[in-house]
């Protein structure tokens, strides 16, 4: 089947791909602050949530996968982040990444793994896939609401 010609194509995602391209790297980014932040060796510590021996999963598309970092995504930079902190040197994290994958497929997906890891916490990346192929804005809204709210899901941080 052939794509359809770039000018038959409607201007989606909105604002641009590259728009979506920074929405996701600031949301990985944030990510990796948030958690990061758990290993000062500061007083900040004290503050830190994440037990000592926790899971976390990092589940969703590419950007979680680490897709053109040569197996330095951003999940594998946090477990050295983290390795380097005496206190957080036994979090495990697990990197549940599936190139091209869309928010149906993590929907289909998050409640067994994280019944499988027992993670204390879950970074989602998801979304992006979604704009790519055209899928409507209401059902990746409908399918990340469902990901982040479902109340059979064990309580995660």
């Amino acid at each position: 089947m052939a794509l359809p010609q770039e000018r038959d194509r409607p201007a989606w995602p909105p604002g641009g791909g590259r728009r979506w391209q920074r929405v996701g790297a600031a949301v990985v980014v944030a990510a990796i602050v948030a958690l990061a932040g758990c290993g000062r060796r500061d007083a900040a510590l004290a503050d830190c949530r994440l037990p000592a021996d926790a899971t976390v999963l990092a589940i969703g598309d590419s950007l979680t996968r680490g897709h053109g970092a040569g197996g330095a995504g951003y999940p594998e930079q946090l477990q050295a982040l983290l390795r380097d902190v005496p206190q957080r040197a036994d979090v495990r994290v697990v990197n549940l990444g599936v190139d091209g994958e869309r928010s149906a497929g993590l929907l289909a997906r998050v409640d067994a793994a994280i019944a499988e890891h027992r993670p204390a916490v879950v970074l989602i990346t998801s979304g992006g896939n979604d704009f790519l192929r055209r899928v409507s804005a209401d059902d990746t809204r409908r399918h990340l609401l469902a990901v982040t709210s479902s109340p059979t899901r064990p309580a995660c941080t």
